[in-house]
């Protein structure tokens, strides 16, 4: 259910004003430029998962320690990777169905830029940020969200908003 409600989130959302001053108040010039470079919805999408990061980790008291500007950073700049190799509606619907069916076989098609896209936004993200970012901990949370790892309370939180978005 989570998925079609993404699909539609992705179709039919739409920057307001209150997210553009949101991202002015939390990314430098460099980020932002990097930012805005998104298609909208993913932008959008972005936008969403630092602002559940911020409920969550208000109404939860396992989360009181952690760094509410890393996770809101974190949350905005986690997909900037698909700025450089954008992957439209369908194609990422194909990718979310053959991914479930096949496993990560897929991976073998990262020729093909769509595919490249969805496995390897996270490190592309990393890659465009590592030499501006001097938060080790706020790269590593980008550089991971989409991995197997456990345990570490700020990356999973930004995994779980990151899913329900």
């Amino acid at each position: 259910m989570n998925r079609v409600k993404q699909f539609f989130l992705s179709l039919f959302s739409k920057m307001k004003d209150e997210d553009v001053n949101f991202i002015n108040i939390y990314l430098d010039e460099f980020e932002k430029d990097i930012f805005l470079k998104l298609k909208k919805n993913e932008q959008k999408h972005s936008v969403r998962v630092a602002m559940l990061a911020i409920l969550i980790s208000k109404e939860k008291k396992e989360y009181k320690n952690i760094s509410l500007d890393r996770i809101i950073r974190a949350g905005l700049l986690h997909d900037i990777g698909k700025s450089l190799k954008k992957i439209n509606v369908v194609q990422k619907v194909f990718m979310v169905l053959a991914n479930k069916m096949f496993g990560k076989r897929l991976r073998e098609m990262d020729r093909f830029e769509f595919v490249d896209s969805y496995y390897n936004h996270a490190e592309l993200s990393y890659s465009m940020l590592e030499h501006h970012i001097k938060d080790n901990k706020l790269l590593y949370l980008i550089r991971n969200h989409h991995s197997s790892i456990k345990g570490d309370i700020e990356l999973d939180l930004l995994r779980y908003c990151d899913n329900r978005n």
